[in-house]
């Protein structure tokens, strides 16, 4: 993102409880007018859910499940490389991943091939796509209790 982008952003409203305002400058893959957006918790008993609420269209959420702080995935070579393209200090940055629900199936996918990287302290999220084909875009999100295989 360079200056001009980020001049031509518009602000993002402060957030509400204990919401997270987040401004996407270059959209999201797949939702390109979707710049702004609120950043939740999850009320969950590991915390490890959020959601993206767009601004600009509330019934655009995107639920989120939070990177491990002792994940694995994706390679921390990769989530530096992506920060340093972006602009984004590795050290505030928290990684998301964008979960696709299957409720009639009782299952849960997650992307990891495209985390999403938020940096709370700049207000300012991307959703990066990696190119490292490893990871995949639908892994099982694991039952509660068990972890992925490494």
């Amino acid at each position: 993102m360079d200056a001009a982008e980020s001049a031509t952003s518009p602000p993002v409203s402060p957030p509400a409880d204990d919401a997270e305002a987040v401004a996407f400058p270059s959209g999201l893959p797949g939702f390109p007018g979707a710049r702004r957006f609120l950043l939740r918790s999850l009320a969950t008993a590991d915390g490890a859910f959020a959601e993206l609420v767009s601004l600009e269209d509330p019934g655009l959420r995107l639920p989120l499940v939070c990177r491990p702080a002792d994940g694995e995935i994706p390679a921390e070579d990769d989530l530096d490389e992506a920060c340093r393209a972006l602009g984004f200090d590795r050290e505030r940055v928290r990684v998301y991943f964008v979960v696709t629900l299957e409720p009639e199936a009782a299952r849960a996918w997650v992307n990891l091939r495209a985390p999403v990287l938020v940096d709370p302290a700049a207000g300012r999220g991307a959703q990066v796509v990696l190119a490292d084909p490893r990871y995949p875009l639908r892994f099982p999100l694991p039952s509660r209790g068990r972890r992925p295989a490494a």
